[in-house]
């Protein structure tokens, strides 16, 4: 990612931010991977008990 950053614009990212850009994306996919989950969650449908 960073390497397509740095194509898009020479000299604006320098090689010392792939820490930051790594541990940014992991607190982004820590994130989305909780909204998945608590998402999924909310929308499964609820059992009903079977009619005799």
């Amino acid at each position: 990612m960073l390497e397509h950053l740095q194509a898009e614009r020479p000299g604006q990212y320098p090689d010392q931010l792939l820490r930051t850009l790594q541990r940014r994306l992991k607190i982004w996919r820590k994130e989305k991977a909780h909204a998945i989950v608590v998402g999924a969650m909310q929308f499964e449908p609820a059992i009903e008990p079977m009619a005799n």
